[in-house]
């Protein structure tokens, strides 16, 4: 899929779901898990690259095209709508859904704890080899085994201050869901004692 078609997409689709809308180093952040998760799931979506820049990996392409927003969100009803194909959606919105939640910096910080940035020289390529060798060991990455939302129990990506002092097999355990709609009731379970107790 055409990087630029992804990005409106993106954009046009999770602004609102966004706390903080959508930012230029965001939505690189965004894009660049969509690659990753794909790549994963083998069915390889994004057919453009991301380079270590300093604030995370970037597309050339997608800098350039967003560039004049610097720091600012962009304006969703300044881009063309776009659709993507029932299958490619459904893999896109799920790993947005899941990252959504954080801010660019929480999203640039991830990835500067990931093998692929660190491992890969300034203003160089994050090779698709990185990629695929660190994330398929990633717990998030047993959702793709195959990519089967109805059918499969959900891992979602780990909390680390969480799971830290546990075992690899128990955080798993207790943090592994029977759905992701199970996973999405939990949370909103949360959130409503939250409001309640608060």
């Amino acid at each position: 899929m055409d990087i630029t078609t992804l990005s409106n997409y993106v954009v046009s689709q999770f602004s609102q779901q966004s706390p903080d809308g959508i930012t230029p180093m965001k939505l690189q952040k965004l894009l660049y898990y969509i690659k990753v998760w794909t790549t994963v799931a083998e069915q390889e979506l994004v057919s453009a690259s991301f380079e270590h820049w300093d604030y995370g990996p970037v597309n050339r392409e997608i800098y350039d095209s967003y560039k004049e927003y610097g720091r600012n969100v962009i304006d969703p009803t300044q881009l063309d709508p776009v659709h993507i194909n029932e299958s490619a959606r459904g893999l896109v919105d799920f790993i947005v859904e899941n990252y959504i939640k954080f801010d660019a910096f929480t999203l640039s910080a991830m990835t500067h704890m990931e093998e692929p940035w660190k491992k890969t020289q300034r203003n160089n390529i994050i090779s698709s080899d990185l990629i695929k060798s660190y994330y398929r060991g990633q717990y998030f990455a047993n959702n793709f085994r195959p990519f089967d939302l109805s059918n499969n129990e959900f891992y979602p990506l780990h909390n680390y201050s969480f799971t830290i002092d546990m075992t690899e097999k128990d955080a798993g355990e207790i943090t592994k869901y029977s759905s992701y709609e199970a996973y999405k009731h939990a949370l909103i379970e949360a959130e409503n004692r939250f409001n309640e107790e608060w």
